[in-house]
């Protein structure tokens, strides 16, 4: 392990300090439970801005003994996914890791899509195509509750960061026609499904999952715009993967382009979400650290 704790910022290094001390059976609590969350998260996204493994909450104990009280809600399931995915991303840069890597993400690709099913089972109704007067205002996914979309996002974040850690461990990129070709088709599935999502067998190319993400973005800035302020907040780490992924696919048409030039949400992105971009070289060094996005 690369990881120093001088790398992270101090504040951060406090966090992990304080947890350390506290010990992971104290966040068995319901409270607490929330608190250790939240600091899960500022930790995650810090991990993936410095492509280095997540301090100290990388170690089993404190992925299983907090929620030995209490089973992990869908979204805890996905942030274990974010936490291999940071370790993954720090040893993926060495050439002689990335075999090994290769074999650490296709069980990690297992797991989500196993997570996936999961989650279709339980909430496959609380999603469907925006009725019209939302479309046209851009919005074309409509989910039950923020929460609900915050899942979905997540989990193609996930995806996607995974299919850009496969590339870097030396996998193909595919061919930018097909990833038109099967951008355009997962568009028009909108118009034709009760339930718009993509399955797991259905998804073959980065671009697919990107705007599924895309659109649950602007689906969720819908809900939170109608949510007390501070009941739900939204990691930039997410929103950052799926950034880096839509920028490279503005050839899918002028919406995608128009959303990442004119959004708010992604405003100043190549600054904001520097730390977010997947690459087989040393991550860029940058100055800015992650920012809660409501």
């Amino acid at each position: 392990m690369n990881d120093t704790m001088g790398q992270a910022p101090p504040h951060h290094m406090g966090i992990v300090q304080v947890l350390r001390h506290c010990g992971p059976e104290t966040f068995q609590d319901e409270y607490l439970l929330a608190l250790y969350r939240s600091c899960r998260a500022l930790l995650i996204c810090q991990a993936f801005c410095r492509q280095r493994r997540c301090l100290l909450i990388d170690d089993e104990a404190w992925k299983s003994v907090p929620w030995q009280r209490v089973p992990k809600t869908f979204e805890d399931r996905l942030m274990d996914f974010f936490v291999e995915s940071a370790g993954i991303a720090e040893d993926v840069v060495v050439p002689e890791n990335r075999e090994a890597c290769r074999g650490r993400i296709t069980t990690l690709s297992k797991e989500l899509e196993r997570w996936r099913w999961d989650w279709h089972a339980t909430n496959w109704a609380s999603v469907r195509k925006a009725p019209q007067e939302s479309s046209e205002k851009g919005v074309d996914l409509e989910f039950d509750s923020p929460r609900l979309a915050l899942d979905i996002l997540y989990y193609n974040a996930a995806l996607l960061y995974l299919m850009q850690l496969e590339t870097a461990a030396g996998g193909q990129m595919l061919p930018s026609s097909d990833e038109v070709y099967f951008g355009r088709r997962h568009m028009q599935a909108l118009e034709s499904r009760g339930n718009p999502l993509l399955l797991p067998d259905e998804v073959k190319f980065r671009c697919q999952p990107a705007i599924e993400a895309l659109m649950t973005i602007l689906c969720l800035n819908k809900l939170l715009a109608a949510t007390p302020k501070n009941e739900t907040v939204v990691p930039p780490a997410p929103i950052g993967i799926v950034y880096w992924v839509l920028r490279d696919h503005q050839h899918l048409g002028g919406r995608v382009a128009s959303l990442l030039s004119t959004h708010p949400i992604f405003d100043d992105g190549e600054r904001i979400f520097v730390g977010y971009f997947v690459s087989v070289a040393a991550p860029p060094v940058t100055t800015v650290g992650p920012a809660d996005v409501n």
